[in-house]
């Protein structure tokens, strides 16, 4: 009896010793697809498919990137990951490239594709650079001098619910006030 007329529940044998059920119908649930760099026909198992598919969404998911994204994290966190990432990736173009110049073909394609890597990187970090700027204290701004007045309130409050003499409050804020004459160049310094 030929392999391609077997009946249903039958298995199908190709060249190569691949063998699968048919199922009711040859072809019915496998797909011939391409594989490869040859045009040879091969089938595929819809199974299989689905399984990879299946680990395919479980690797996306487990990646810091999708996960920053997913955790609504902040963009400073978010550059960090993509700062890491486009490296991981230049480095491996840098991999490529070397070892397709050591086998002697040609490195075009990896310089052109690492160059863009390079520049996504560089123009991530200024980035990042000009959000933390954009993040330091405007110590004369309107809002920042409101809350640091409030502070100042509190202090006073705490300082005279607390049973310490006016005197003794008003010599601690004028002292305060003395050492706060370079404070904005204090806080300047820090990270």
């Amino acid at each position: 009896m030929d392999d391609n007329n077997k009946e249903p529940g039958q298995i199908l044998s190709f060249p190569g010793g691949k063998k699968i059920p048919t199922n009711g119908e040859v072809g019915l649930p496998f797909v011939i697809a391409e594989v490869g760099h040859m045009p040879t026909a091969e089938p595929i198992d819809p199974d299989e498919v689905a399984e990879e598919l299946k680990e395919r969404t479980a690797y996306v998911r487990r990646q810091e990137l999708v996960k920053i994204f997913e955790s609504g994290g902040s963009t400073a966190e978010t550059i960090d990951i993509l700062l890491k990432e486009i490296a991981e990736e230049a480095a491996h173009l840098k991999w490529d490239r070397r070892r397709a110049a050591k086998d002697g073909k040609p490195t075009t394609n990896y310089n052109v594709a690492r160059v863009g890597a390079l520049r996504n990187l560089a123009e991530l970090l200024l980035k990042k650079k000009e959000a933390a700027l954009a993040e330091r204290l405007d110590l004369k701004s309107p809002r920042f001098q409101k809350i640091f007045q409030t502070l100042m309130s509190f202090f006073h409050e705490s300082m005279e619910k607390s049973g310490i003499p006016q005197e003794d409050i008003d010599l601690v804020f004028k002292q305060m006030k003395a050492d706060m004459l370079d404070w904005e160049k204090k806080i300047d310094t820090v990270d």
